[in-house]
């Protein structure tokens, strides 16, 4: 099963390689290379965007960044 976050401004649920596409996208640059670390910018917007879809706590942006890294 994949890790997934809901994504209140997109009202639907993304796992990893989805959302990390999405910001690839509209900040139109490639797709982040392995073990390259996330953007400051990508984690602001995550962290204030993303929500766990269990128990609807916001700031998921510390468990994006630890399943990049994988």
């Amino acid at each position: 099963m994949p890790l997934t976050a809901f994504s209140a401004s997109r009202q639907m649920e993304l796992d990893v390689d989805q959302l990390l596409q999405y910001l690839a996208d509209s900040h139109q640059r490639g797709k982040l290379k392995s073990r390259e670390s996330i953007p400051d910018t990508w984690k602001q917007a995550t962290h204030s965007d993303l929500e766990c879809s269990e128990c609807f706590l916001k700031g998921a942006a510390r468990s994006l960044e630890l399943q990049v890294r994988k």
